[in-house]
């Protein structure tokens, strides 16, 4: 089977590539099969703490791949949303790891691939990097969970402008708007990624787990209820070795040890 997805671990992180720069990374059954066996990989290392998620070449991800999708016999719905299903396992997986995920962008990202990256929990991108909601454009509507995250991050109106027009956005606007968190030059992409990804490795793993979790339910829950699962979470916290360690460690000035 062709790679379309290559797994690297440097312990405390690991990269994700998407592997197929002739059609930018393009998304498949075979992809996301891979993608899933990554992430599989990922939770049982319990050394890994982040994980930065890139492509090979010079684009991130242009989506799915339609002269693939061009080909396949799409007569019966009850398939197509089988299909769809699979692929959105992906998105699912991302938002349910416990470790937190850096998008490292370059190029085109667009599509699947732009909600892909939206589905992480943040992005460092580089002035090449250029965006959109394509879908429109192609007679189809966002998928991936591009409704759920993208009105979260730019807001409504923001979201409805760019999912109607499909226009392309650079990394300027795009950092502008919020959708980017780090705006660097290419070839410091993934060394920022890697300096990230090494300074979350050094926190508290539970703590950072939790952050994750509850920043994710956040949207779904009043403040009143927040605020009590906060407590819960802070409260349990309190007893672990990892909060002990890390204040001996800030009392004497040192790294974390766990």
């Amino acid at each position: 089977m062709e790679k379309k997805i290559i797994l690297t671990v440097n312990t405390p992180y690991a990269t994700i590539t998407m592997n197929h720069p002739a059609t930018m990374n393009a998304v498949t059954n075979e992809f996301a099969v891979q993608f899933l066996q990554a992430l599989d990989e990922i939770e049982a290392s319990p050394e890994i703490r982040a994980v930065i998620l890139t492509g090979s070449g010079k684009n991130f991800c242009s989506g799915a791949d339609l002269a693939f999708i061009q080909n396949e016999d799409l007569s019966d719905i009850h398939e197509n949303v089988a299909f769809m299903e699979r692929l959105q396992q992906m998105v699912l997986r991302m938002e349910a790891l416990k470790l937190p995920i850096i998008a490292a962008v370059d190029g085109y990202c667009v599509g699947g691939g732009f909600s892909l990256a939206l589905a992480a929990d943040y992005m460092i991108a580089t002035r090449n990097a250029k965006f959109s909601m394509i879908f429109t454009k192609v007679g189809l509507v966002p998928d991936l969970g591009s409704f759920y995250f993208l009105p979260k991050i730019v807001g409504r109106a923001k979201a409805k402008q760019l999912i109607y027009t499909a226009e392309v956005i650079d990394a300027e606007e795009a950092y502008r708007i919020g959708i980017i968190g780090k705006l660097v030059e290419s070839e410091n992409l993934i060394e920022t990624a890697i300096s990230d990804a090494q300074l979350i490795a050094s926190r508290a793993p539970k703590a950072v787990e939790l952050a994750k979790r509850t920043l994710n339910d956040s949207s779904a829950i009043d403040l009143e209820s927040l605020l009590f699962k906060e407590a819960l979470l802070q409260a349990s916290l309190f007893l672990t070795d990892d909060f002990k360690e890390a204040i001996q460690a800030f009392v004497e000035k040192r790294s974390l040890s766990l």
